[in-house]
């Protein structure tokens, strides 16, 4: 089967094979679903370097599963069973940097929202804004909402009504139904920040 071609694979130290192996485990896909088994897929490609592994990695130090939204550390993968309890975001941290350091979106995303909050990193809200304007660069709409939403607020940056309108409609297109109002919210009361708070 495939499940077991992954796993020689995998056994030989192929990160790719790890990680794909850990999906199969984790949603019982040819496989009876065994998320320890999962998570130590995850963990063996994570630390072989995969960055999506990195970013699982990230996601089971949380204590996160695939419903959080507000912060998204990761629309695709489940917490793994995790405890709220267990959760060690100092080490979520480092897998993350790990990730963003080769170019994962979902790495500076999460990063920029862990400097928002303080958690797993002394808070920061100009690091944050460098970790979206990476990930929303590289096109994550998550960020592209956030950024957007730190130049309609000036916060900082330089408040910019058509900055935020950019971030704004590049993130509604994806789906962010959320950056959609706003966009709205923007192009109806015209520009000036005065205008656009006094919408909310």
């Amino acid at each position: 089967t495939g499940a077991a071609w992954l796993a020689r694979a995998a056994k030989g130290g192929d990160a790719e094979a790890q990680h794909t192996l850990g999906l199969l485990w984790q949603d019982g896909r040819g496989v009876a679903m065994n998320r320890s088994k999962a998570e130590r897929c995850f963990r063996m490609a994570a630390n072989a370097g995969h960055p999506d592994a990195q970013v699982v990695m990230a996601q089971v130090q949380l204590g996160l599963d695939a419903e959080t939204e507000g912060g998204e550390p990761g629309e695709e993968y489940v917490g793994l069973g995790r405890k709220a309890s267990e959760a060690d975001p100092e080490a979520a941290a480092q897998w993350l940097e790990q990730a963003a350091a080769q170019g994962s979106i979902d790495a500076w995303h999460n990063l920029g929202v862990m400097y928002a909050a303080g958690v797993g990193l002394e808070a920061s809200q100009g690091m944050a804004v460098r970790c979206w304007r990476e990930a929303a660069s590289l096109g994550h709409p998550y960020a592209q909402f956030c950024l957007g939403m730190r130049y309609l607020e000036g916060h900082k940056v330089v408040q910019s009504d058509r900055k935020a309108l950019v971030w704004l409609r590049r993130s509604a297109k994806q789906g962010v139904a959320e950056a959609a109002v706003w966009a709205g919210k923007l192009c109806y009361h015209g520009t000036g920040a005065a205008r656009a708070n006094a919408t909310r």
